[in-house]
């Protein structure tokens, strides 16, 4: 699961510890920050990448240039999508028909864009999730904005994890303007 919101016009992700383990990677391979689901688009001050595509995938776009600042939608479309389909197409990573294998999440301190694997950007006002029950987060995360963003985390996993059992074990959750990184677990 794949979260992002604006809290008081400030960009958090979330992304479930579990997605690690989903795309095929062992709790040993997650625990290095290189394999990791996420990471700061490479040239960037404070854009992150966050995608549940395949670990090749992840790794061949991971240190590339791709994502322009300051970000925003027609550079996106312009600019970095062509580039990553070329990067793909050279790696042979397209679908037959040309699309991206999964999606991917750019996001800043102010911004949330989301590439489909149409290859096709949309900007998110508010709050956007990817994966299993992604709409049962957009309305948790909805009814809670009077909440402050970590508390807004939490119960967002405690309603996740109500309706699927207990899955989600942590989160890796970031404030896109400071970069500051927390990580809570069930219990927290």
């Amino acid at each position: 699961m794949i979260v992002s919101f604006k809290h008081d016009g400030i960009v958090w992700l979330g992304v479930d510890y579990e997605l690690l383990i989903w795309t095929g990677m062992s709790q040993n391979d997650g625990s290095l920050e290189k394999n990791l689901s996420y990471w700061r688009a490479e040239g960037t001050i404070n854009t992150m990448i966050a995608t549940s595509a395949r670990p090749r995938d992840q790794d061949i776009i991971r240190y590339l240039p791709l994502i322009k600042e300051p970000l925003s939608l027609a550079s996106l479309q312009l600019e970095t999508i062509p580039e990553m389909k070329k990067v793909f197409e050279r790696y042979g990573c397209l679908s037959k028909e040309g699309y991206f294998d999964d999606t991917f999440l750019v996001v800043d301190a102010t911004h949330i864009f989301e590439i489909d694997p149409h290859r096709l950007a949309t900007e998110y006002e508010d709050v956007h999730a990817s994966g299993t029950y992604a709409l049962l987060c957009i309305e948790t995360l909805q009814i809670t904005k009077h909440l402050p963003p970590l508390d807004r985390f939490r119960h967002m996993i405690s309603v996740l994890n109500e309706y699927r059992g207990r899955l989600s074990s942590r989160f890796h959750v970031f404030n896109l303007q400071t970069m500051e990184k927390t990580i809570l677990s069930v219990s927290s």
